[in-house]
């Protein structure tokens, strides 16, 4: 382990252990880089962005060898000797080294791929800065990967600026973003939006601004959001759960996401028929299939019995159909629903 402690930027991508590592996911937990990193803290920085150069020169249209990685590494460290970049701070300064490594990761990505001016799209890089910046100025959504694994995927316009950590993983976004984050017990992720602060170790979900407020969306896991500067008293929500932060009045509120997904499959096949069958029942299993309260008064829908074909139809309109067919109606109550019902004959 001691030999780690000397460990530069490029001894870490030219490391065989390090680079399978990188190729095989990258899960600190439970790994050797694990240990160097509670052995040296102040490697973390150096890790990670090793991890990222290497997936990116890894991450291109064609496959190329490790050999070829090596080569290229060596390469670029040549070309980028002497070289900086001025921009204004962010949250942190980097060190010497790191300032080139961000120029490692724009000309690897020229030297693999020959393009010229396309970089700049997608992700920037501070020399004075621990942050990395990934922006979307095109007019589609764009996909990519943060150092640590997890995937955000960037609505047009929009942009994130991400914080690696010992004690956690930082991102400010402005825009709209769908973040899979990728599990790490060690290290929280949190996203700040829009006076919002949404923290979580594994899950997925969406940020949107909505005018002056903005909104999150939980697909997996569990989510906690807090006003900012008030994260010890979270408003924590599961799949298919929303928060809006209203600026006007500074209030949180928990309603139910515009388009919920199915969260447990088994309880709703791709097709599903139902043969007379008591209305109470579909209920419970679209419930259970969507994470979704819904309340109803067994009694009134005793004598409901129902024949139903369920496809891919989104949550809303299984709900519209079922509640059509025996004469009841819904209503959307907080993040759950509450079915109105005279009974059946």
């Amino acid at each position: 382990m001691e030999k780690y402690a000397t460990y530069t930027l490029e001894d870490f991508m030219l490391d065989d252990a390090f680079r399978k590592w990188v190729n095989a996911g990258g899960v600190l937990r439970g790994s050797v880089w694990e240990q160097v990193v509670h052995l040296y803290p102040e490697k973390i920085e150096l890790i990670d962005e090793a991890a990222l150069l290497l997936r990116q020169l890894k991450n291109q249209p064609t496959a190329i060898s490790d050999e070829q990685v090596v080569r290229d590494i060596r390469a670029i460290m040549h070309r980028v000797e002497g070289k900086e970049t001025v921009v204004r701070p962010m949250w942190r300064r980097w060190t010497g080294y790191a300032a080139a490594a961000v120029l490692l990761a724009g000309l690897g990505t020229y030297l693999l791929t020959g393009q010229t001016g396309r970089v700049g799209e997608e992700i920037s890089y501070f020399n004075d800065s621990q942050d990395l910046k990934y922006v979307n100025s095109g007019r589609d959504q764009k996909e990519v990967t943060l150092p640590d694994g997890s995937m955000v995927r960037l609505l047009p316009g929009s942009e994130v600026i991400y914080r690696s950590q010992p004690a956690g993983r930082d991102v400010q976004l402005a825009g709209e973003a769908f973040f899979q984050v990728k599990r790490d017990t060690l290290r929280p992720f949190s996203v700040f939006s829009g006076g919002l602060t949404t923290r979580v170790l594994g899950t997925s979900f969406t940020i949107k601004p909505e005018g002056k407020d903005v909104s999150v969306t939980v697909a997996t896991g569990k989510v906690s959001v807090s006003k900012a500067g008030e994260e010890s008293s979270p408003l924590v929500l599961t799949p298919n759960q929303r928060a809006v932060y209203h600026n006007a009045d500074k209030k949180i509120v928990k309603t139910l996401a515009e388009a919920p997904v199915v969260v447990n499959r088994e309880q709703l096949q791709t097709r599903l028929v139902f043969d007379e069958e008591p209305a109470g029942n579909i209920f419970r299993a679209l419930q259970k299939a969507y994470n979704i309260p819904i309340s109803f008064d067994e009694a009134a829908l005793r004598n409901c019995q129902v024949t139903l074909p369920f496809r891919e139809e989104p949550f809303f309109q299984k709900l519209d159909v079922l509640c059509r067919t025996i004469g009841a109606k819904y209503t959307v109550a907080g993040d759950g629903v509450r079915i109105e019902s005279n009974g059946c004959e």
